[in-house]
């Protein structure tokens, strides 16, 4: 494989590799968001404050 075909394989490719990664790290971002989420209902807290009188 010589260099010119190198090139032109990353540019075909790079778009498919770059869309995958930024799915995989929005899933990742939603995992770690509803983790959060669930661990804080586990806790008890609802994220707003108490109005203590």
């Amino acid at each position: 494989m010589n260099v010119v075909q190198i090139f032109i394989s990353m540019a075909i490719y790079y778009p498919f590799f770059k869309t995958a990664d930024r799915l995989a790290y929005k899933n990742e971002q939603e995992e770690a968001e509803a983790q959060a989420q669930e661990k804080a209902k586990e806790v008890g807290f609802s994220g707003q404050p108490e109005l203590q009188d």
